[in-house]
């Protein structure tokens, strides 16, 4: 999803709200929606590899969210049923993805005890 342009003396809160009103729209309702937020648990890629076990375990079909620059509308964090950090720097959303997706992938060699994560 696009994030909202953020414009001169725009109302921040608003541009949130827009935002969680389209994110929402994308998710289905029976998804375990895993939020991206500076506010979220920072993890190790091990205790990462342990949490996607869990979503594993959980048999439901994964969301995970990306706020925009803004971050992301409470309404959307509290729908979330895990909220996670990728640290304290701020990144584009998608340089986000990015770190996200390698996370993913050494997340899973972790778990299926593969060499790629030393």
């Amino acid at each position: 999803m696009k994030e909202e342009p953020i414009v001169k003396g725009s109302n921040e809160h608003t541009i949130r709200e827009k935002e969680a009103v389209q994110l929402s729209a994308k998710i289905p309702p029976q998804n375990l929606i895993v939020a991206l937020d500076k506010s979220g648990k920072v993890l190790d890629s091990e205790q990462f590899a342990v949490m996607i076990s869990r979503w594993e375990a959980s048999g439901k079909d994964i969301t995970l969210v990306i706020g925009g620059a803004l971050g992301l509308a409470d309404s959307v964090l509290d729908k979330a049923a895990e909220t996670i950090s990728l640290g304290k720097m701020t990144f584009t959303q998608d340089l986000a993805r990015v770190v996200l997706l390698e996370q993913l992938f050494r997340g899973f060699t972790i778990l299926r005890g593969l060499p790629f994560h030393k």
